[in-house]
C-alpha cells in the first residue's frame, strides 16, 4: 500500500478508523494534521472498541491510529502478524508520567513501593513495556 516515503497528506488519500473526538489520542491525532495545515482524517468508523481496531483494519482498507500496546493484546496478536505500522514522524507520540502524592499525606506501604519502582525504574518499563 505505502511503497514510497509517507506524508501526513498522503494517508489523506484514505478513510479511517479511529476513537471518537472525545479521546485524547483522536484529538492529538487530528491536531497533528491541523499543524501541517491539513485537513483531519476522513473517519468512516468512529468505536470506543479500541481493541477490536486491528481486526477492523485486517478486513478492510483503512487506517488507523494505535498504541503498539494495543497490538500486543491475546485478542489483537493474530491481527498484528497481518498488519503494517506505517512510520510517520509526525505521529512519534512522547508520552510523559508523574509520581504526585501529598508530602505529608498518609501513603500505604504497597503505594510507597510502588511510588519507589517507578521513579527507579519508570522510564525502563514505559520503554521496553516490561518488569523485572
Amino acid at each position: 500500500m505505502f511503497d514510497e516515503a509517507i506524508s501526513l497528506k498522503k494517508l489523506l488519500d484514505y478513510k479511517w478508523v479511529l476513537a471518537p473526538t472525545s479521546v485524547v489520542s483522536r484529538q492529538w491525532l487530528d491536531r497533528a494534521f491541523e499543524l501541517q495545515g491539513l485537513t483531519k482524517p476522513d473517519v468512516q468508523i468512529e468505536t470506543n472498541l479500541l481493541l477490536m481496531i486491528p481486526s477492523m483494519i485486517m478486513q478492510t482498507e483503512l487506517l488507523s491510529f494505535i498504541s503498539r500496546r494495543n497490538l500486543e493484546t491475546d485478542n489483537a496478536q493474530s491481527a498484528s502478524k497481518q498488519l503494517k505500522e506505517v512510520p510517520v514522524e509526525e505521529f512519534r507520540m512522547k508520552r510523559h508520567y508523574n509520581v504526585i502524592n501529598v508530602k505529608k499525606g498518609y501513603l500505604p506501604p504497597v503505594a510507597k513501593r510502588l511510588r519507589e519502582i517507578l521513579i527507579k525504574e519508570g522510564r525502563n518499563i514505559f520503554e521496553s513495556g516490561k518488569t523485572n
